[in-house]
């Protein structure tokens, strides 16, 4: 048997344990830098410190966290080899793809999954990008390349009005939306200090999630309180187009006096995603698209 250690225990690993192999691997232990999850179990596995690395002994570790860079060059800096490292996505300056051969990853992943998790060369849209792909993760590929489609379809048939996106968190993804439609408004909708409790609670008691889902994937009533409106305009291309509409919505939208080209809504729960379709689906002109994030996830 393989043995594997699984570096992560948030959403990412959960959406990686059902494609691990469990017929030729076993998973040794989780290990978790989040101090609050030290000796829980997680799948009957369990979640130890990053200084127990060097008593367990595994084959491969798998880095299973949106914080790749990070864990990889804190592994790197423990002296594990990289040659024992199985990350999904691009790292860094020469550590472009998995760092493993294709025999390896067939065997630790069901072979169902194998080539969602070789990063190919799939430039191409039929266009040369305006947007470099090495500016989102294989997680936000599609996203990001749909964003660019859409932006060349809506600009190309000159479909009017302005653009949007709730739930802009620390703005990686409104800078694209920027970026891709320089001559509009770009309203950006966010509370600025993470999910509103009453939301988070109503998604709890109609099931949509659970506590243990909450305590698993280390979601907290603060989740994506990093952010503030000037880290959010600091990456903005064209900053004279963006209106900050910073509040609980849709009690924050105020006056606006124009329809909308394109609205990306990712803000994970049922009612602010409900709202939003509400909002602004009468408000969408002719031709125009919303863009969904998360449909389907299994945590929300």
């Amino acid at each position: 048997m393989i043995k594997i250690i699984c570096f992560g225990t948030g959403a990412y690993f959960s959406n990686l344990y059902k494609f691990f192999n469990f017929e030729e691997v076993e998973l040794v232990s989780l290990i978790d830098n989040n101090a609050d999850k030290i000796g829980k179990k997680i799948n009957g596995v369990e979640v130890r410190g990053v200084k127990d690395l060097r008593e367990i002994k595994f084959d491969y570790i798998v880095i299973a966290s949106q914080y790749k860079n990070e864990i990889y060059k804190q592994l790197i800096e423990l002296s594990i080899e990289p040659g024992r490292i199985i990350v999904e996505t691009n790292l860094s300056e020469g550590v472009t793809r998995l760092n493993q051969g294709k025999k390896v990853l067939e065997s630790v992943f069901i072979n169902a999954n194998t080539e969602t998790l070789i990063i190919r060369d799939m430039e191409s849209l039929g266009r040369q990008r305006a947007i470099e792909k090495s500016r989102f993760s294989i997680t936000d590929f599609v996203r990001g390349s749909m964003l660019e489609l859409l932006a060349h379809e809506i600009n190309t048939r000159k479909i009017a009005g302005a653009v949007a996106e709730l739930g802009v968190y620390q703005g990686d993804f409104s800078s694209l939306i920027n970026e891709l439609f320089p001559d509009r408004s770009l309203y950006l909708f966010d509370t600025f200090e993470g999910f509103n409790s009453n939301d988070l609670s109503f998604d709890k008691e109609q099931g949509y999630i659970s506590d243990d889902d909450l305590l698993e994937n280390g979601i907290s009533y603060s989740k994506l309180s990093n952010t503030s409106v000037q880290l959010v305009l600091n990456k903005m291309k064209f900053k004279q187009n963006c209106i900050i509409k910073q509040g609980f919505f849709p009690e924050s939208i105020g006056t606006i006096d124009e329809g909308f080209a394109f609205v990306s809504l990712d803000v994970d729960l049922f009612k602010p995603t409900y709202e939003g379709l509400k909002y602004f689906y009468p408000r969408l002109t002719k031709g125009g698209y919303i863009m969904i994030h998360d449909y389907n996830y299994s945590l929300f």
